[in-house]
Order: C-alpha cells, then sequence, then structure tokens
C-alpha cells in the first residue's frame, strides 16, 4: 500500500523531553533524492518555532536522530533542508530508507491527478524503547487542488505553491475510501503527493510535489511546490559543504 511506501520516506519530527521521557510532536519530515544526493526536507517554521525548550529529534522505527543541522533555511517559502553530506550520522541512519525523487519535469503524462497530504498530526506521549514510528499514525487525506479563485483569495502564489481542499467531513483515503481525517496541525514539512491514476482509479504512479507548510481558514493546506524545492536545493548545495572524512 502507499502508506507503507510513503512510512520509508517521511517521518515525525520530534520535541523530546529526556528527563521525564516525554515526546511532542513539532512536524513532520521528507527524505529526498535530487540529482543523486539525498536531503532531508522540513516547512521552515519547524526548526525556528520548535527546539528551543527541548532539542528537536527525527523519529525513525529503530532509533531517534538529533537534528543538529547545520540546515539551509528559506524563510519566503517556509522550507528548511538539511544535506545529508554534511552530517554522517543523520546519513547513516536513512541510507536503508527510501527517498522520494524529484526532478523539474514529471514523465507522466495522465490528466487523472489526485493529491495525497501526509505527515504526523501533533500529539504527546511517553517516549521509552517500545515507543514505535507504527503507533504514530499519519494523515492520509486524498484531495483535489483548490480552485484558482482561491488562490486570489488567500493571496497566494501558484507559480511557488500549491492549495489543496482539506475538508474534515469529506475525507478520503490513499485508495479512495471514506475516512476521518484528524486537524492537520504537526503535519507541517510532511508530503504532499502526487497521485496519477488510471481510468479504473488504479494507482499508476506517485511523485512529491511539495511540502506541507501551512492549514488555512480550516479549508485548505498550502505546500511549497518542488520546482521552488529544486531551486532552494540548488542555493544550499553552495552553502552547505560536505563534512571531510
Amino acid at each position: 500500500m502507499l502508506r507503507e511506501e510513503l512510512l520509508k520516506s517521511i517521518f515525525p519530527i520530534i520535541q523530546l523531553d529526556e528527563k521525564n521521557k516525554r515526546y511532542d510532536i513539532a512536524g513532520s519530515a521528507v527524505l529526498v533524492e535530487y540529482n543523486k544526493q539525498k536531503f532531508l526536507l522540513t516547512a521552515g517554521h519547524v526548526l525556528q518555532k520548535n527546539g528551543i525548550k527541548y532539542p528537536l529529534y527525527l523519529f525513525l522505527e529503530k532509533e531517534t536522530i538529533k537534528l543538529n543541522g547545520p540546515a539551509f533555511v528559506q524563510e519566503n517559502i517556509d522550507l528548511s533542508i538539511f544535506d545529508l553530506r554534511t552530517d554522517k550520522k543523520l546519513n547513516e541512519s536513512l541510507k536503508y530508507l527510501i527517498p522520494l525523487k524529484i526532478q523539474q519535469n514529471s514523465a507522466n503524462t495522465t490528466n487523472n491527478i489526485n493529491y495525497l497530504v501526509y505527515g504526523f498530526p501533533h500529539r504527546k506521549g511517553y517516549f521509552n524503547k517500545v515507543t514505535s514510528i507504527f503507533k504514530i499514525k499519519p494523515i492520509i487525506y486524498l484531495t483535489k487542488e483548490s480552485e484558482i479563485n482561491v488562490y486570489s483569495t488567500l493571496s497566494v502564489d501558484n507559480k511557488n505553491f500549491r492549495i489543496v481542499n482539506y475538508n474534515q467531513k469529506k475525507s478520503k483515503d490513499e485508495e479512495g475510501n471514506k475516512t476521518t481525517v484528524c486537524i492537520p496541525q504537526g503535519a507541517s514539512g510532511g508530503g504532499l503527493i502526487k497521485v496519477y491514476s488510471n481510468n479504473k482509479q488504479e494507482l499508476v504512479s506517485f511523485e512529491l510535489d511539495g511540502i506541507l507548510i501551512e492549514w488555512r481558514n480550516k479549508k485548505y493546506i498550502v505546500a511549497t511546490r518542488t520546482c521552488e524545492i529544486i531551486k532552494t536545493i540548488e542555493e544550499s548545495i553552495n552553502f552547505l559543504k560536505p563534512t571531510k572524512v
């Protein structure tokens, strides 16, 4: 299933109170590959608004990895980038996982397109050795792009951002089945996945379309599009120099 595949690429970011053994989901992160290099992406505000009182960790299946940085932050599109060349421990921990490949232009020509909102909602809990990422259920919400007039109403540039509908009362999972979804707080930094289907509504392929950054008017989710992600990655490569071995 698509949800299991995405669990290998999209993870929660937690604030961890090590003294009291409690965690608080601060956001989500997406592992990507661009030009054969791996990067970890999240929303810029996830790093800027959290991690002050308690350190931030990437919550994986078998371990938690402290996010020490450095991260390249582009505030105008609310995006943070970790270049895995600069963090050997993070790179080692993620090397067996599967990045979502991003590219300039999609090779898929089908017009049957939906969007999947995938991220980890805000929650708190006790952290111990048996705590597992699989106990934290992600938001999985199948939707459509919002009408063009929504962009102007929300003053959002459709060249840099994608807006999709998010109606909790009319929600579907990745297979199109009716489901209930929660408030998407905490999903910032997760992935907006473009899903291609055939005429029988069967999954043909999927790709990363953007990074979730904002829930607007309790009806829409805004994501930074991959075209802007690629530009920022290319800028960050010159800024974040790889660690010498």
